[in-house]
């Protein structure tokens, strides 16, 4: 019985990670209440309550919960001094984030029981991403605004970020691990899929994260000195190609790219000197969580989130949450470094970096579930030294 159930349980994490892609998708015109992801994770948390006696071990990921606890405390000191900004006393946290550092740490704790379950979340959060490709060429869920793709609801941005991540993933497994000629075709029509969803999202930053993640590849690959140096002009010329390719056949985002490169001007400009004011205004304390708003409409004109997570932080929890929360990534990073040394698992390293520059241009990414799922990934990645079927390279 404990077996069967221990069977739901993955299953329902599969089935949770399937839908992170589809994070957004309202398909029963809830408006946004109740969407895949939202039904998904009930059911991940509802398959936890067997296990929450025997399961939930805390000390591996004492690290982490001090630092993103602490944050969290900050968070409601700093909004308890900005009153003024929370209507409610439900304001007071930022329930969805808190419920997303929950969930990240059960997840990444499911993957500390069972340390074989990472490499296969990874495949499967790649089928989900290509799925979305194929029902976007059979017309399912496709939105155009302004030339840039949405799909069941997820905007462009977003949309380029999973693709980037999942064509590494396969990337990492064609030349990591040893593949038959079928894998081979599969994995090649897999990465095409996913270049077309960045190209077709017109996203400037996910083509920053492609040209970002060859590097850190290259970088960090246990490979020989000719071998590195062949990858990293391979991936030059791939990278130009690619540049020069979108410039040819997206009109939309060539011309995004170019003003970009003319200007200087990636259309959080206006918004990320604001938040430099705010932040310059309310250093060590922060406005509060509820306060960014407010204070954004203030200084910039518009109640939007200054599209930084990094920046958001300062601003809602000052110098004091935001120490805490970048000990929470130092942290992370350090674990995923050390663990890359013995497993030669370059695939971590690059998801973790690309993690990091999303962070620093993404709109309301502090309740983001893909960027906490991926933080409980790489948590589990760091228990999982001896990787079956890892190739090293000397």
């Amino acid at each position: 019985m404990i077996q069967f159930l221990k069977n739901i349980h993955n299953y329902c994490l599969f089935i949770l990670v399937f839908s992170i892609t589809f994070e957004n998708w309202d398909p029963f015109s809830l408006v946004g209440t109740i969407s895949v992801t939202f039904m998904a994770s009930i059911l991940y948390f509802v398959s936890w309550i067997p296990f929450l006696k025997t399961d939930i071990n805390p000390l591996p990921f004492k690290k982490y919960i001090i630092p993103l606890g602490l944050f969290t405390i900050v968070g409601i000191f700093s909004t308890a001094l900005n009153s003024g900004y929370a209507m409610s006393i439900q304001e007071v946290i930022v329930k969805r984030m808190v419920l997303l550092i929950i969930l990240m740490f059960l997840i990444a704790n499911h993957l500390y029981n069972d340390r074989t379950l990472v490499l296969k979340l990874l495949a499967v959060y790649v089928y989900s991403v290509v799925l979305m490709y194929v029902l976007f060429v059979l017309g399912m869920g496709t939105k155009f605004v302004s030339g840039r793709l949405f799909l069941f609801g997820e905007n462009p941005n977003a949309l380029g970020l999973k693709a980037v991540i999942a064509f590494f993933i396969v990337l990492s497994n064609l030349l990591n691990k040893k593949y038959t000629y079928p894998k081979l075709i599969l994995g090649v029509f897999f990465m095409f899929a996913l270049l077309n969803l960045i190209l077709l999202s017109a996203s400037r930053g996910a083509l920053l994260f492609l040209f970002v993640g060859i590097a850190v590849l290259v970088f960090f690959m246990k490979i020989d000195k000719v071998k590195k140096i062949a990858l990293a002009i391979f991936g030059i010329i791939f990278s130009l190609f690619f540049f020069n390719y979108i410039l040819k056949t997206n009109e939309v985002f060539g011309k995004r790219l170019m003003r970009s490169i003319e200007t200087g001007d990636t259309g959080r400009n206006t918004l990320w000197d604001a938040a430099y004011q705010i932040i310059g205004d309310n250093l060590f304390i922060g406005v509060g969580h509820p306060g960014v708003l407010p204070e954004m409409f203030k200084y910039a004109g518009r109640a939007i989130d200054p599209h930084n997570v990094f920046l958001y932080v300062l601003m809602a929890t000052g110098v004091i949450g935001f120490c805490f929360y970048m000990l929470f990534l130092l942290r992370l990073g350090k674990s995923i470094y050390k663990t890359f040394r013995q497993t030669g698992e370059v695939v971590f390293m690059v998801i973790f970096f690309i993690i990091i520059f999303n962070l620093a241009k993404s709109g309301g990414g502090i309740i983001k579930m893909s960027s906490w799922f991926f933080f409980a990934v790489l948590m589990g990645s760091t228990f999982n030294v001896q990787t079956s079927g890892t190739k090293k390279h000397n």
